[in-house]
């Protein structure tokens, strides 16, 4: 974990978005991927 943004330096994620994401609908998945999308244009 970045300790400066707190998201995952992996995969970009916050810890509640990872513990969430089994359950979390289809929608709220690709909405989440689509912030992801976003993160990775901000340098940490």
């Amino acid at each position: 974990m970045n300790p400066a943004t707190g998201y995952c330096i992996g995969c970009l994620r916050t810890l509640d978005e990872i513990a969430d994401w089994l359950e979390m609908t289809d929608e709220q998945k690709s909405e989440l991927l689509a912030r992801l999308e976003e993160r990775k244009k901000v340098p940490a």
